[in-house]
């Protein structure tokens, strides 16, 4: 962008440049027009005048498009910012299967972190939108056994996922001495 910056500037300096020099050529048209000449040279410099004004009027519309086009290009440069942002942002999540005919996106685990992974709404995703999905509940289906309904919290889509699926982080041994992790489940008798 920097020289796109450069070619800018240089456009807006020489048309401050021919601003003055067509107000410079309107001021020396008026002292030849306030001189007592012969009236052909009078109406010479009037013809001249009005061509300077016009030159004076398209310099001006110049300046307004320049206006313009440096307002494009920091929309652009914003834009530009915001998908290289979402491209790094979009590269730390992975399509995954919670359960049969669910797709969802979550983030990528890695063997050093002890995090939970974050499930995002694949709508959103391919909006360049990231909807954290939020656990609303248990649901029992017929041959799927028991779910966890998560929902968009955006577009308000909800997604299966197997109990088993959520991946809650264990503790290590060590962490947690003398406590025991079953899948007793004391609402399930």
């Amino acid at each position: 962008m920097s020289e796109e910056k450069g070619i800018l500037s240089r456009i807006t300096e020489s048309l401050s440049g021919v601003g003055g020099a067509i107000k410079s050529a309107v001021g020396a048209a008026r002292e030849i027009q306030n001189l007592t000449v012969d009236y052909a040279v009078k109406e010479k410099t009037h013809i001249l005048l009005d061509k300077l004004m016009d030159v004076q009027m398209q310099q001006m519309s110049l300046q307004e498009l320049l206006i313009a086009a440096k307002e494009k290009i920091v929309e652009l440069e914003n834009e530009k910012v915001k998908q290289e942002n979402w491209a790094a942002e979009a590269a730390s999540y992975e399509l995954y299967q919670p359960m049969r005919g669910t797709l969802v996106y979550r983030s990528k685990l890695s063997a050093d972190t002890d995090q939970s992974p974050v499930y995002i709404c694949p709508n959103c995703y391919e909006q360049k939108r990231k909807s954290i999905l939020q656990a609303e509940g248990l649901v029992i289906k017929p041959g799927l056994g028991r779910a966890v309904n998560m929902v968009c919290s955006h577009c308000r889509v909800s997604y299966l996922f197997n109990r088993n699926a959520l991946e809650a982080r264990l503790p290590a041994e060590d962490e947690n001495p003398g406590k025991a992790i079953t899948d007793y489940d004391p609402y399930n008798q």
